[in-house]
């Protein structure tokens, strides 16, 4: 199994991905990472706010259509977190404050509206106290083929220790870019075992010309670590 890094780093633009696993230790963590090669994806920071953690323009004055690059990325709802790639945050926390479940949710969202990449909705669910056989971690792809939306979901009861799995919204970097067409990659931490080293180790396996800004929790600790590669 190759480890996270080396994943990372035989790839130039795999956009936005979500990484969730355990490190040697058994504790739960997830990063979620974004990418861009235009000015106004580029334009992007992650910053918490509450008990959220959310992106928001670097740069507010040259945003010009907010709706696919400002959102939640990350929530929490009764000790299960919701990390995804855009706005479906809100849709799976509203779905789970009404009793409705995850796949319900994405249900009702497709793909990005964004001609000609069409850029799949990654979404992750991340249960730490998940009754036993039930799913600890949920992941879900929502991309486009031949212009229908195709919902792929992905369940598991269990994460081995020093592992991860891996979505993210594009297979590298292309002209027009392809969607993501693999399962959920399985990796090796090869030994990482605090957020900020699992964090950073990531960060700086994805490519230097493209990569933004990471966030990542630990969640037995609850240490979380932002990384933004613009600084106001």
């Amino acid at each position: 199994m190759q480890s996270v890094a080396n994943y990372f780093k035989g790839l130039v633009y795999p956009g936005r991905n979500i990484v969730v696993g355990r490190n040697t230790r058994g504790e739960l963590f997830f990063t979620y990472a974004i990418m861009g090669r235009s000015s106004t994806s580029r334009n992007r920071v992650f910053k918490k706010d509450g008990e959220s953690i959310k992106t928001e323009a670097f740069d507010p004055s040259i945003i010009m259509d907010p709706s696919l690059i400002i959102y939640n990325a990350v929530r929490e709802f009764k000790n299960t977190w919701i990390v995804t790639n855009g706005n479906q945050t809100d849709t799976i926390y509203d779905a789970f404050s009404s009793g409705d479940t995850f796949e319900n949710a994405l249900d009702t969202r497709e793909y990005e509206d964004d001609d000609p990449s069409w850029t799949p909705r990654i979404s992750a669910l991340v249960i730490p106290n998940a009754e036993k056989g039930k799913s600890i971690l949920k992941m879900a792809i929502l991309k486009n083929q031949n212009n229908h939306c195709r919902r792929f979901f992905y369940n598991y009861s269990e994460i081995e220790k020093d592992t991860a799995f891996i979505i993210q919204t594009y297979e590298d970097s292309k002209d027009p870019l392809v969607s993501f067409s693999k399962d959920p990659v399985e990796v090796s931490l090869d030994g990482l075992n605090t957020i900020d080293e699992i964090s950073s180790n990531i960060f700086d396996s994805l490519n230097s010309d493209n990569r933004i800004s990471l966030l990542g929790r630990n969640i037995n600790t609850e240490k979380e670590i932002i990384i933004n590669s613009r600084k106001k």
